[in-house]
């Protein structure tokens, strides 16, 4: 609504202009309306990303991460700025990202996702964090052992589910940012993965190496293949971490986390989008389509991704 505002700008001043009676926004609260439309994009981006069809949530973490990095350099600018109303609303916000999610990162749902995309692995956590989530990796690949017999059909299911995947990986349904008004710092069409990027390429060069360990027993045979697979480098932030994991076999024995924590997160984006499609199907044109029928137009559209149908 606020980069509404500012869009159509010219109209609204020409307007209240004609309308004495109307209220006159003056020149300080268009700067200060596109001050906070500046605060408020990452956030966004942000949401765009986490409702995309193929979100993890893996990504949790680091976009938190980026959002209160990103508000932190804003208020840091803002601080020889007269607009003390940005400086306040930035505060609220970074308290409110505080608040609602500093519990993320003690959350083993989250932290194991994040540590097992290759994208990310140990770039958001401390030593102590590290050490947790591993020793859970450890505990769930040991549980496993007496399913031996099924482990092969196990990675035969995940490769077909990484197929399924990848079928329709490249059909987002994310829409494009709108550009930023002039006086933004930063650009936020690419904004969050330029913030990622930065912040990976930041990482300790010991990720990209790798060192062989002569395991001992079943303990270091696990605790082994982790630390190869955090030694492994990281992939780039735009590919496919299941295809990652598909054509890295030897990580196999973490194949049952992998299936377990690198999911969707919960969301009623999906859902919601489906009704919407429902009600463009049923309408006034349409009102002698059959429930079988219309079912069908809606799978059907629904789906035509999947098979790469153009």
């Amino acid at each position: 609504m606020i980069q509404r505002l500012i869009e159509i700008k010219d109209a609204i001043v020409l307007y209240t202009s004609q309308h004495t009676n109307m209220p006159q926004f003056t020149p300080n609260d268009w700067l200060q309306l596109e001050s906070c439309a500046t605060i408020l994009k990452p956030f966004e981006k942000a949401t765009k990303t986490m409702s995309s069809s193929e979100a993890c949530i893996s990504s949790v973490i680091p976009l938190i991460n980026v959002l209160t990095c990103t508000l932190q350099n804003l208020l840091r600018q803002n601080i020889n700025n007269t607009y003390q109303t940005c400086g306040n609303i930035i505060q609220k916000l970074i308290e409110e990202i505080t608040n609602r999610f500093g519990e993320v990162h003690n959350n083993k749902i989250y932290t194991i996702a994040t540590y097992l995309d290759p994208k990310y692995k140990t770039k958001f956590f401390n030593e102590i964090t590290k050490e947790s989530i591993e020793s859970e990796l450890i505990s769930l690949c040991q549980d496993q052992e007496g399913h031996g017999a099924h482990a092969q059909p196990q990675i035969q299911s995940f490769e077909h589910d990484v197929i399924q995947h990848n079928q329709h990986f490249h059909h987002t349904d994310t829409e494009s940012l709108p550009s930023a008004s002039s006086g933004a710092n930063f650009s936020t069409d690419r904004f969050l993965q330029s913030m990622l990027s930065e912040m990976m390429a930041s990482a300790p060069n010991s990720d990209d190496d790798e060192s062989p360990i002569a395991p001992i027993d079943r303990f270091l045979i696990l605790k082994s293949l982790i630390i190869n697979y955090i030694k492994e480098k990281r992939i780039g932030l735009q590919e496919d971490s299941l295809l990652w994991w598909k054509m890295n076999p030897k990580y196999f024995e973490l194949y049952r986390a992998v299936r377990q924590y690198l999911s969707a997160p919960p969301s009623s984006v999906p859902s919601e989008r489906l009704f919407s499609g429902a009600g463009i199907v049923y309408d006034e044109l349409r009102n002698r389509l059959s429930g079988e029928t219309a079912s069908k137009i809606i799978f059907v559209k629904f789906n035509l991704p999947i098979v790469n149908f153009d």
